[in-house]
């Protein structure tokens, strides 16, 4: 399955703290910054994802238009609606 990641995550800058998994059944795993652009999203594998950050096993039976965030990588996940 394909998983969008902002370059910070992926270069492994920062930690994955914001999580999407939309109306589409998209995931989107981010660093949790505001000023991401198209150039900043890369498209991973799950797999690539679970070997960048296993918390994210944490939010496997996350239900379509749920997101999750932290501020922190050891925090706990802090679910919220996404809205249409």
């Amino acid at each position: 399955m394909a998983s969008f990641v902002c370059n910070h995550v992926l270069e492994k800058t920062k930690s994955i703290l914001y999580v999407t998994h939309d109306s589409e059944g998209d995931w989107q795993f981010l660093c949790g910054e505001d000023d991401h652009t198209e150039e900043n999203i890369k498209i991973i594998s799950l797999l690539q994802v679970v070997e960048l950050d296993n918390t994210i096993n944490d939010l496997h039976e996350m239900p379509i238009n749920v997101g999750a965030k932290r501020r922190k990588i050891n925090e706990k996940w802090k679910p919220f609606k996404i809205s249409n």
